[in-house]
């Protein structure tokens, strides 16, 4: 393993329910404990981070080195006696990172100006390490775009079959951090629409999937316009979503209320597109289902009708009851409509 491992730092619940500080290396999570004995906690860590960060960071060199191929081994011990920049290792487990709740980091004292949300960005950083076993599942016809947002959208990768290429601009995608502070999902979308128009032609179904926590507020850009936009495009939306994201609460219309705000809600847009909300309570094993449903998915194709140019005309998929009786308890996603064409002169 070469020096200078890539690594992040966070806080962790297992599934026994048990809390510890870990270091995220690729898809594993490393208890701090087994790297850096000295450390009590993140905390601690910050308090003198630029001696702790030369520790810590030669400590990762020096485990990686001591377990050649840490990633395919989902239990892997420290070996007791290996000498390093952060003394002794001990013999703690190695755990994936998708079988792992994220908690918050640590408890600041102060907070002078804060960007990112640390949820969403934990959340980016499961994605990430699972990103070549949520790709594996893509036919060599299929491709995939990255990009990221925040206040504004930009193209990591164009429209690629290369797996490998765009599993690692995933894996990379969580240091980009030129995109402003906040988000501005609808916005984001809509960018992407463009950028997507601009693109060689695609005969293929088209999906895009968001990371959010579904906080903040839009400006002039209301979901409205954002799905005539996406069925513009034939784009069905999927997204997932910090454990916390909820649906925004409905508000009352207020005389003195400035129309041009409106909250960010990508429940109501997955919904209306046929997509998937997904919770990342395990986001890695997340985006690998949401991939692989991406791929499930088939056309029932209709003869449109003809009306006003742009108004909508609502859909329902139903089952049979002899198919419902059949199949038990189903969920069905779909377009919940269309936007007519005028008629031809």
């Amino acid at each position: 393993m070469p020096a200078g491992t890539p690594y992040a730092l966070g806080r962790f619940r297992g599934s026994a329910g048990d809390d510890f500080c870990g270091v995220v290396i690729g898809p594993d999570v490393v208890p701090l404990a087994a790297l850096h004995p000295a450390a009590t906690g993140i905390e601690s860590l910050l308090m003198a981070w630029p001696s702790n960060e030369k520790l810590l960071g030669a400590a990762v060199d020096d485990f990686m080195a001591s377990q050649p191929d840490v990633a395919s081994q989902p239990d892997v011990a420290g070996r007791a006696g290996q000498s390093g920049a952060a003394g002794q290792h001990r013999a703690d487990a190695v755990r994936s990172a998708g079988e792992l709740t994220p908690l918050a980091p640590f408890r600041p004292g102060q907070i002078f100006q804060s960007g990112a949300n640390y949820k969403t960005h934990v959340v980016q950083l499961m994605v990430a390490a699972a990103a070549e076993k949520a790709l594996a599942s893509l036919q060599p016809e299929d491709q995939v775009a990255v990009l990221v947002f925040g206040r504004r959208m930009l193209p990591l990768l164009d429209p690629t079959s290369d797996r490998r290429a765009a599993a690692r601009m995933i894996q990379e995608s969580p240091l980009e951090r030129d995109v402003g502070a906040g988000s501005n999902l609808n916005g984001a979308i809509l960018e992407t629409l463009d950028w997507l128009a601009k693109q060689p032609p695609f005969a293929g179904r088209r999906s895009l999937i968001v990371l959010t926590d579904n906080k903040g507020m839009h400006y002039q850009t209301p979901d409205e316009k954002v799905l005539r936009a996406l069925a513009g495009m034939d784009v069905t939306l999927n997204a997932i979503v910090s454990p916390d994201a909820r649906p925004p609460k409905p508000v009352l219309p207020k005389a003195d209320a400035n129309p041009d705000f409106t909250p960010l809600d990508v429940f109501k847009l997955a919904r209306a597109t046929g997509g998937d909300i997904f919770r990342a309570d395990k986001a890695g094993g997340r985006f690998v289902e949401m991939m692989e449903r991406v791929r499930w998915r088939y056309d029932l194709a209709i003869r449109p009708q003809t009306g006003p140019d742009g108004s909508f005309r609502r859909l329902e998929v139903q089952l049979t009851d002899a198919a419902r009786a059949r199949l038990g308890k189903v969920e069905i996603r779909a377009r919940t409509g269309y936007y007519t064409l005028a008629p031809a002169p």
